[in-house]
């Protein structure tokens, strides 16, 4: 009877010990974000020329969208004119816009605004954080291409400390292994990345890649760059190139680089493409192609997120631009009306 009750003590004890540490383990886990926009993806609508741009709000299953989100919970704050790009932190959204060079700093779930940030800035571009800082690029004056900085960010402070010369094109940055690393291009006009040291806020070192470069994605530690001429692999250790595809004139203008699932996705006239990163043969036959009336406004956004390939189509800049999504079958899964000239996609 004895030992029969000792097991039962155990047997007891062993249950309610189980049962607290899975009440820790659950008690740990990452809290699921709250709020109206917890749940789904931003659209960035640059507006006309002189005017306001937006932001679209839509769920991830496309049950809801929301037009000018931003007005909608700050109706008093002034979003600006030609909305370029937005970032995130944990919490914070970064609405970068480049007609009024300004940033708007606003909780990424909520919209509810935080903090305004309007000096240290010349045609601001696209962000990124690093350590309780913002890095923002500025492409500065529009006739030459020596000026362009990198505007850097206290983050407790919401005031620029200090700018960055980059000597050359500045545009998309990341942010990796404590490196900035600076897409010296615009509009297909380059071919190199500058590498940043974050800490000594000092130039380290360039990259160069394709003539042509149009694209630059991070993923898992890597850099992935698109140009007219030539697909790169880049270490972020040693920033050396670990592989690279050469394209002849006749495979065409590749651009919209996306990396996921463990396949390069691009885009080339009206048409979607991938390869594996595996092989890497850019001369597969189209996934699927998708009809324009737009001259200029074709894939002005491109994104692929959970298998779903997503297309912004900017119109005619004069009227609303177009959301799609499709599957990698070529399915049409969504379509839905945005605002004026819809250039990204921004997942929350």
């Amino acid at each position: 009877m004895k030992y029969f009750k000792y097991l039962s003590f155990l047997l007891f004890t062993s249950i309610l010990l189980t049962a607290c540490s899975d009440d820790d383990d659950f008690n740990s886990q990452t809290p699921i974000p709250t709020g109206d926009y917890a749940d789904g993806f931003f659209v960035v609508n640059e507006g006309p020329f002189g005017g306001t741009g937006s932001l679209s709000f839509i769920k991830n299953d496309f049950s809801e969208v929301t037009q000018n989100a931003f007005v909608a919970e700050n109706p008093n704050e002034d979003l600006g004119s030609f909305i370029q790009s937005v970032f995130f932190d944990e919490e914070r959204m970064f609405i970068i816009s480049n007609g009024s060079n300004l940033i708007n700093v606003v909780n990424r779930y909520t919209l509810e605004f935080i903090a305004l940030i309007d000096a240290g800035f010349e045609v601001p571009r696209y962000g990124t954080i690093l350590n309780n800082k913002a890095y923002v690029t500025n492409l500065a004056s529009f006739g030459s291409t020596t000026d362009d900085f990198v505007s850097v960010i206290n983050l407790e402070t919401y005031q620029v400390e200090n700018t960055i010369p980059v000597n050359n094109i500045a545009n998309q940055i990341e942010a990796v292994n404590g490196k900035l690393i600076v897409e010296n291009s615009a509009f297909s006009d380059g071919n190199s990345l500058t590498v940043i040291d974050a800490a000594s806020q000092e130039i380290e070192s360039l990259v160069e890649v394709g003539a042509g470069l149009n694209s630059m994605v991070l993923l898992n530690n890597e850099i992935f760059t698109l140009s007219a001429t030539q697909f790169s692999r880049i270490n972020t250790n040693s920033f050396s190139i670990d592989a690279s595809v050469d394209f002849n004139e006749e495979q065409g203008n590749f651009q919209n680089l996306q990396v996921a699932n463990g396949k390069v996705y691009y885009t080339s006239g009206n048409a979607v493409y991938f390869t594996n990163l595996t092989d890497l043969n850019f001369e597969e036959e189209a996934l699927f192609s998708y009809e324009t009336d737009s001259a200029f406004g074709m894939f002005y956004g491109f994104a692929v997120q959970n298998n779903q390939i997503y297309i912004a189509d900017g119109s005619d800049f004069a009227s609303n631009g177009t959301i799609l999504v499709y599957n990698e079958s070529g399915q049409l899964l969504f379509e839905t009306e945005a605002g004026l000239g819809p250039n990204g996609f921004y997942f929350n």
